[in-house]
């Protein structure tokens, strides 16, 4: 076992029992059930679903990376792991470019909390990044990713998926950084039974701007694809979602659900949302909500008659907005802190 440095314990917390730290010193474990390699000396089943949902699904964000430049992380099979397992990618370069393959193996349990930390914070940086989670027959594996960048970094996230037989893929995403972002998040549900629900949460702020597709794609009978996204665009921000919920021929009683709501909170913040339903087969269950509004002048009036300020008031209301996403969050102390980057974020002025 490796003692982490002792800046990340105190960010990760003195319950964290397992972590796996990526940066430019190599790899650094702490008490953790995951396997490293690099794609060329893993197996050759895992060496199977590299780039296999990307090669199907050709996206503008979509980076193809070498296979020499790629990390495998491997839970094996019937490994149940009761506390979160943290991996933290520590950025030191300009420009940040990783693609990552992880295996969860059958019969396996995981929570996974993803970390970002630059240790520049004041040097602009692109940020690039590829991952691809595997969820084999009757695994259950949570996904949690929060990022909280500042204004000179920039975002290119694409997260896919292939969830197989009885297993379970839970997505939990914030996007909480100040410079521009575009996020792909693309599941496909390839065995009976295989479920996905992919909950994500934004706030747009000054000039940024901000595009986000998640896409569930059922190609097998009896799964269950549920998307929920809900963002809140302010000042002069952009905002847009783009839900797609694709049943395929032969899928029968499959379950495909999402809602996508924006609050609009100034006059000169735009959002779009885009939920589309793409059904080749009869035997369904599917269903779509999609809003964007403006916050309630009386709710408004009401809390600023209470003593607060208008900043204060918008604040209160942003955070209650995005709170029944928050409270699906199983981690307790990951909840706190992303109550506290939310609160942190709501609280700024440009």
């Amino acid at each position: 076992m490796n003692m982490l440095p002792e800046q990340l314990q105190t960010y990760l917390g003195p319950d964290a029992q397992h972590a796996l730290v990526i940066g430019e010193e190599g790899l650094q474990f702490n008490n953790t059930p995951l396997t490293v390699n690099t794609l060329g000396d893993t197996t050759h089943t895992n060496q199977a679903y590299f780039q296999q949902v990307m090669q199907r699904t050709v996206q503008p964000l979509t980076t193809y990376r070498p296979a020499d430049d790629t990390l495998v992380i491997e839970l094996a099979a019937e490994v149940v792991v009761e506390q979160p397992l943290h991996v933290i990618y520590v950025h030191h370069e300009a420009v940040f470019r990783r693609h990552v393959l992880f295996v969860a193996q059958p019969f396996s349990e995981a929570k996974i909390i993803e970390h970002h930390i630059i240790a520049d914070a004041h040097q602009p940086m692109l940020i690039e990044q590829t991952l691809e989670v595997i969820v084999r027959d009757e695994a259950k594996l949570e996904y949690a990713s929060f990022d909280a960048f500042a204004e000179m970094a920039q975002l290119q996230m694409s997260r896919f998926g292939i969830v197989e037989r009885s297993a379970t893929l839970t997505w939990s995403l914030g996007s909480f950084s100040s410079g521009d972002t575009q996020t792909e998040n693309i599941t496909q549900l390839v065995g009976a039974g295989a479920t996905c629900q992919s909950t994500l949460m934004t706030i747009g702020m000054g000039e940024q701007k901000q595009t986000h597709l998640v896409r569930i794609d059922q190609l097998a009978p009896y799964t269950s694809g549920v998307i929920t996204n809900h963002g809140v665009m302010r000042e002069r921000s952009q905002g847009n979602f783009d839900g797609i919920g694709f049943i395929e021929k032969g899928a029968h009683q499959a379950n495909a659900q999402q809602e996508s709501r924006f609050m609009v909170l100034d006059d000169q913040a735009k959002a779009t949302t885009n939920p589309i339903l793409l059904i080749d087969e009869y035997d369904v269950t599917a269903g779509h909500a999609a809003s964007v509004g403006r916050v309630d002048e009386e709710t408004l009036y009401y809390l600023q008659s209470r003593g607060l300020s208008n900043h204060e008031a918008n604040a209160l209301v942003t955070l209650g907005f995005l709170m029944p996403l928050i409270e699906t969050v199983s981690d307790e102390r990951l909840r706190e802190k992303l109550l506290h980057v939310i609160e942190t974020k709501v609280s700024q002025h440009v």
